[in-house]
């Protein structure tokens, strides 16, 4: 338990390289999804004047890229590349499949624990980076 409140509900899906299964098309190590977990967050914000910009390319004639930060009560749950779904429809205490929006989490949480005096920082939680292109 933190020191602020988490009223925000979010779906976390743990992904995790299988090193005992390998693809026999690419010989890479399968990629498993665990089922949806629902956990709260504390805040859920955009970044800097806007969280989205349209990238323009070769490949992608329209796209955009957005930007999340989420803060939590515990980072250490949550790993790069697992999927977040923000703003998803709860029914008791399960994930209701194909209702929210997919962020993947960019780069390593930020553990405000990890601070100069974790004693005293401890019960800040953290700050998780999610991305999305769509």
């Amino acid at each position: 338990m933190g020191l602020f409140p988490s009223p925000y509900p979010v779906a976390h899906v743990s992904r995790r390289f299988d090193r005992t299964q390998v693809d026999p098309d690419t010989g890479n190590e399968v990629l498993v999804s665990a089922p949806p977990v629902i956990r709260y967050a504390q805040e859920i914000t955009q970044t800097g004047k806007g969280s989205s910009s349209d990238v323009i390319s070769g490949e992608y004639l329209d796209r955009v890229d957005s930007t999340l930060l989420m803060s939590v009560d515990d980072v250490s749950v949550y790993a790069t590349n697992d999927q977040v779904i923000v703003f998803p429809e709860v029914a008791g205490s399960e994930y209701v499949t194909g209702s929210g929006y997919a962020y993947w989490v960019d780069g390593l949480p930020s553990d405000q624990g990890a601070a100069p005096w974790p004693s005293l920082f401890k019960d800040f939680g953290g700050v998780i980076t999610l991305r999305r292109v769509t």
